[in-house]
């Protein structure tokens, strides 16, 4: 990609992200769409795009644009809690721990590590919790 049309790619994500942070998902999906047409190997569109989807509760298309930002950009680990959190939402909790998984083995992640405690004390939590079976 040119200098120009690098630029116009940023120049159009940042308004894009502008309009999404002001409340506006509706004008920001209008850039964001064209834009994951014309750039499908962009990483940051799709995991925008992603995000959006997710916040609007568009879980499925969340899904695949996580999936493709995690593919085009393997060791950031945004896409990746995207695509792990979409998936968890979706009820794919093997699918959400497969991602998580392959993220670790690559790159050091606190967001992880932190929700490994979480799902370890929630997991504890409901052994505890359990009726004991009696012989």
């Amino acid at each position: 990609m040119n200098n120009s049309a690098n630029h116009h790619l940023r120049a159009r994500l940042t308004q894009a992200i502008k309009l999404n942070r002001m409340g506006n998902q509706s004008a920001a999906l209008r850039i964001l769409k064209p834009l994951a047409i014309s750039h499908p190997r962009s990483a940051p569109v799709a995991g925008y795009l992603g995000g959006i989807y997710f916040e609007a509760g568009r879980i499925d298309e969340a899904v695949e644009c996580f999936r493709r930002a995690s593919t085009l950009s393997p060791r950031s680990e945004l896409p990746s809690l995207g695509l792990f959190h979409s998936l968890w939402a979706t009820g794919d909790r093997n699918g959400a721990l497969a991602e998580m998984r392959r993220f670790v083995s690559i790159a050091p992640s606190a967001e992880y590590a932190r929700l490994i405690e979480d799902l370890a004390g929630e997991a504890a939590s409901k052994l505890a919790t359990r009726p004991r079976a009696t012989a």
